[in-house]
C-alpha cells in the first residue's frame, strides 16, 4: 500500500512539473509586411519590385519565457518554390540589430533559401521579437510559397534563463509559411506608347475606311 501511494504522489509531482511552468508557453513565428505593425500570411506585390518580409517571434500566451526572460539567440531555415508561374526570389536577409553583432553566427542565402543562425551574450525581451528581415524580389508573375523550419536540431532558440524554446516553437515538427503573389508586370513607357500609336493608327484608318 505505501509502495502505491509513493507512486501516485511520484507521478503528480511529474505532472505539476510537466504541465505548470508558466514561465515556457506558447511562442509561434508570425510575418510582416509593415515593420511588424500587422502580421500575415498572404502578400501581394508587383511585379519589378522588392517586398521586405519581417519575421517575428511572438508570445500567444501570456507570462512566457520570451518576454520574462527573453531571447538570446535563434536559428530558422527558410525555403520557397513556385506554386504557379515564376518564383520570386530571395535577395538578403537583414538580422535585427540587437542581435548583431554576433557570436556563432552563420548565414547562407541563395534565390530560393535561407539559412540563418544568431547567438547574442544579451537578451532581447519582449512579448514579439523581430528577428531580421528577408528581402524578396518579384522578377515575374507568379505565387511563391516560402517554408520555415528549424534550422538544426540543436536548441537554437534560447533564454537567458537557459530554457530551450524550439521544442515549443516547431513541436512535432510544425512549419510556418507565407505566400507572396506577384501581380501582372506594368508595361514600360515605350511599350505602352508603342500600344497608345498603334490604336490611333488603326482609328485612324477605320475613320479614312467610313470616309
Amino acid at each position: 500500500m505505501n509502495k502505491l501511494k509513493t507512486m501516485l504522489i511520484l507521478s503528480g509531482l511529474v505532472c505539476v512539473l510537466t504541465f505548470d511552468n508558466p514561465a515556457v508557453g506558447q511562442v509561434d513565428i508570425v510575418f510582416s509586411a509593415d515593420g511588424g505593425n500587422s502580421f500575415g500570411d498572404d502578400f501581394n506585390v508587383d511585379v519589378g519590385t522588392t517586398q521586405t518580409i519581417s519575421v517575428v517571434a511572438i508570445e500567444t500566451e501570456s507570462d512566457t519565457a520570451l518576454s520574462t526572460e527573453g531571447l538570446n539567440g535563434f536559428g530558422i531555415s527558410l525555403n520557397g518554390s513556385a506554386t504557379s508561374g515564376a518564383a520570386s526570389e530571395i535577395t538578403s536577409f537583414t538580422a535585427n540589430p540587437a542581435f548583431s553583432p554576433s557570436f556563432g553566427s552563420e548565414d547562407e542565402v541563395t534565390t530560393s533559401s535561407l539559412d540563418q543562425r544568431r547567438l547574442i551574450f544579451s537578451n532581447v525581451a519582449g512579448t514579439s521579437v523581430r528577428l531580421g528581415d528577408v528581402d524578396i524580389s518579384a522578377i515575374a508573375p507568379g505565387t511563391t510559397e516560402f517554408t520555415l523550419s528549424d534550422f538544426s536540431s540543436l536548441n537554437d532558440f534560447g533564454t537567458l534563463g537557459g530554457n530551450a524554446l524550439d521544442s515549443i516553437i516547431f513541436q512535432d515538427g510544425r512549419t510556418f509559411s507565407f505566400t507572396i503573389n506577384a501581380g501582372t508586370a506594368i508595361p514600360e513607357p515605350s511599350a505602352g506608347l508603342l500600344i497608345g500609336v498603334s490604336m490611333l493608327a488603326s482609328m485612324m484608318r477605320r475613320k479614312r475606311n467610313r470616309s
